[in-house]
């Protein structure tokens, strides 16, 4: 039917460490189970969001500070939390590279790839 072609780029092959990141990724994603939809939505502290992203603590308090680390939110003066899906979103937001020049496939896990 016109009109319904897909057009499709081809994309150079994936680093081992890319398919790698994408496959924990999908694992982690493929886990949510309807049953742990809000999983996803969870908040979480600073420490556990530094075993989710793999960025030292102290780098998230920093980036907390200065800017260009995930959101993040302050339920009472003294404590900081980020939710979940906010992590995951700015893992990706520089997008999926096969090497430093590549520009990217940017995910946004709340509207789909872009």
């Amino acid at each position: 039917m016109p009109g319904n072609e897909r057009t499709t780029s081809k994309l150079p092959p994936l680093s081992d460490r890319a398919r790698d990141d994408i496959k924990r990724l999908t694992e982690i994603l493929d886990a949510l189970a309807p049953e742990n939809a809000f999983w996803l939505i969870g908040a979480v502290d600073t420490k556990e969001a530094s075993e989710i992203t793999g960025v030292p603590s102290a780098t998230l308090v920093t980036l907390r500070s200065k800017g260009g680390g995930p959101q993040f939110f302050k339920p009472t003066p003294r404590s900081v939390r980020y939710f979940r899906m906010d992590l995951y979103q700015w893992m990706l937001a520089g997008g999926l590279k096969a090497s430093t020049s590549d520009p990217g496939l940017s995910i946004d896990l709340k509207r789909g790839s872009q």
